[in-house]
């Protein structure tokens, strides 16, 4: 949020929704909000907050007074970004109505249930004089102008902008559906990642949607521009040639009007979405990373691959990760290496996925994500030894990440590296599509764990589907697991003797697809899918 002062702006920063109500309802002595906008910076759409507090259900009324403020002329500034962080601000643009018209768009990012991917990012923009931005990688050096009135330029002294990493980007392209807001930038895998609402005669506030807002924080240096361009959206914000022409104030006196409204604690926003399994006991972001890049001679040249490494390193590398580039053999590189690398785009070796087993040895202190990319030319015979390595060597991992890409690969390469921990695999089709893979979660885990405290049909079928997920996930790329079949075995003991009908027909039907997986294993490498084996 932020008020100004003599010599510039002052900001309080807060980390929960009642301190952030509080403060916009909070009046001066002459009955005024005491700040001129509000900045947001989006959090994924789960019932937590930055502070641990408690009180998430309060959103839906911080969304309330948000309105409220930007309807007295308060400004608003939106920052989203590509990993699941646009929530608050599509929350909030689902309650607009200009004059009756809603608004058709909303911020889309890596959103695997919607077949969405984040934008790479990496480049520097461009300006666009005519502010049309029909070319990708632009950002809009037009003049705005509001009832005649030039306005402070959002494109001050920018001649190039950064555009950020990991960038999220408006549903659509359709300039029409985007009004009454004007995009801003294009981003350099052309998505519209920033656009702004010019206020009207309404008198409410100006609207300003960022869409790659690690620029705020690990990229503000980034030639300076990411600092320059969140000044002039501050001083854009201000309006302060609209309010010395129209509300005959000085900059340094206008506020909007003061906010009346209570907090009503039995009114609770109910429409979270439920937490993954591992992002309530695992923060991947804050993880050790051990990086286990397939350097083979088939991904030499493969743009996607590729771009696909460099999300990731951007994404995930911290101080004291470590590289390995793995092949015909495995060997450590340091990250400018890495980085040459991705830039190179050559693979010269082999393909021998085992040697993931022994990168993994050799760093007994990175236990913790390992990432494994891959386009997936991998052959069960090394996923076979794979698994006698990592079993030899005693190797769990507190969260490992697959992603195998292109449309040959074979799903099972990073299935001996996830059997006793929580885990995904992301295949990765083209630069544009993605689906999940295998994965195993800590509930799949937790009921595969406790299959022999299953004593009813109805605690079976109950736990069916995450039995399912864990043993196709524990069975991909083996054989026959005796271990698994006797413990199936007991549980079926124990449960048909008290069915018939059509239930005992239907525990039949889903005990056999366990038993199937649990004797044969789970293979189809020719198409690149974990199915069953027929």
């Amino acid at each position: 949020m932020s008020k100004r002062c003599f010599l510039g702006i002052a900001i309080d920063v807060v980390e929960n929704y009642r301190d952030a109500i509080e403060k916009l309802t909070s009046k001066n002595e002459n009955g005024k909000c005491p700040y001129y906008a509000c900045w947001i910076i989006n959090g994924p759409p789960y019932e937590d907050l930055p502070d641990g507090s408690k009180e998430a259900f309060l959103l839906g009324q911080f969304l309330e007074v948000l309105k409220l403020f930007w309807e007295v002329g308060g400004a608003l500034v939106f920052l989203a970004e590509g990993w699941k962080l646009q929530y608050q601000t599509n929350e909030f643009l689902k309650m607009l109505d200009f004059d009756g018209k809603r608004i058709d768009f909303y911020l889309v990012g890596d959103d695997e249930e919607k077949g969405t991917k984040e934008h790479i990012g990496g480049k520097d923009l461009s300006g666009d004089k005519t502010g049309e931005l029909k070319d990708k990688q632009k950002f809009s050096k037009k003049i705005e102008r509001y009832g005649g009135i030039q306005r402070l330029r959002l494109d001050h002294n920018l001649f190039t902008l950064f555009e950020g990493d990991t960038i999220c980007y408006t549903s659509t392209d359709d300039y029409n559906k985007l009004l009454p807001f004007h995009p801003f930038s294009r981003d350099s895998d052309n998505g519209i990642s920033s656009l702004f609402y010019l206020s009207d005669e309404k008198k409410r506030g100006d609207i300003f949607i960022d869409c790659g807002f690690t620029k705020l924080f690990i990229n503000m240096g980034k030639d300076d521009t990411a600092f320059r361009y969140f000044q002039n959206i501050a001083s854009w914000s201000a309006r302060t040639e609209i309010h010395m022409f129209y509300d005959n104030k000085d900059i340094k006196e206008w506020r909007p009007e003061g906010i009346n409204y209570t907090i009503d604690i039995n009114k609770k926003w109910s429409n979270f979405k439920p937490k993954p399994s591992f992002a309530k006991k695992v923060d991947l972001m804050k993880l050790k990373t051990l990086f286990a890049f397939d350097n083979s001679g088939s991904i030499s040249g493969n743009s996607v691959y590729f771009n696909e490494i460099y999300r990731i390193v951007n994404k995930y590398y911290k101080v004291g990760d470590k590289f390995y580039l793995w092949g015909s053999r495995y060997t450590e590189k340091s990250k400018a290496q890495i980085d040459q690398w991705i830039i190179n785009k050559n693979g010269p070796e082999g393909t021998n996925s085992t040697f993931i087993a022994e990168l993994a040895n050799a760093c007994p202190s990175h236990r913790e994500h390992l990432i494994i990319v891959t386009d997936g030319q991998v052959g069960e015979s090394s996923i076979r030894k794979s698994d006698e390595l990592m079993q030899q060597y005693n190797i769990t991992f507190q969260f490992v990440s697959v992603y195998v890409v292109g449309n040959g690969g074979n799903l099972s390469v990073g299935a001996p590296f996830c059997r006793g921990c929580p885990n995904r695999t992301i295949h990765v089709l083209d630069a544009k599509n993605r689906i999940n893979g295998p994965s195993l979660s800590l509930d799949e885990i937790s009921a595969f764990n406790n299959i022999t405290n299953i004593n009813s049909i109805s605690e079976f079928n109950s736990k069916f589907k995450l039995l399912h997920s864990a043993i196709k996930a524990k069975q991909l790329g083996k054989s026959g697991d005796s271990d698994m079949k006797n413990k199936l075995s007991s549980l079926k003991n124990k449960i048909i003797n008290n069915l018939s009908g059509t239930v005992r027909n239907e525990f039949e039907s889903n005990w056999n697809e366990l038993y199937e997986m649990a004797s044969n294993g789970v293979h189809d490498f020719k198409i690149g899918t974990a199915g069953i084996k027929k």
